[in-house]
């Protein structure tokens, strides 16, 4: 039951294997499926809908995937560095503040 819930939650799934293997994909619940495009008539003759996806589509979507993904290191590294500024902000004061007391108390000034 898990797997079936976790392929539920997958936007779709490539399969690869031949369509001699159609009773155990449909077993496990599955309609839909994007295969190979030379096997893409013979699943939709099992009766499923099968999308075409190959080689071509895989690598569009790898492609964006890794700009999506350093897109998002971009994003992390601007907001640590933001972080980072805005810690260096608030802790200058208070070191001032600090050093002057310091100060303040070894010359035992006002």
């Amino acid at each position: 039951m898990s797997l079936l819930l976790f392929l539920a939650t997958l936007p779709s799934l490539y399969w690869a294997q031949p369509v001699e293997t159609a009773s155990a994909v449909r077993q496990a619940g599955i309609e839909q499926l994007c295969v190979p495009p030379e096997a893409a008539a013979a699943w939709q003759g099992a009766g499923f809908t099968a999308v075409p996806f190959g080689e071509k589509d895989r690598r569009a979507r790898y492609r964006s995937a890794v700009e999506l993904h350093d897109d998002l290191r971009a994003c992390r590294a601007r907001l640590a560095a933001a972080s980072r500024a805005a810690g260096a902000a608030v802790a200058a004061p208070q070191t001032a503040r600090g050093l002057r007391g310091l100060l303040r108390r070894i010359f035992k000034t006002g």
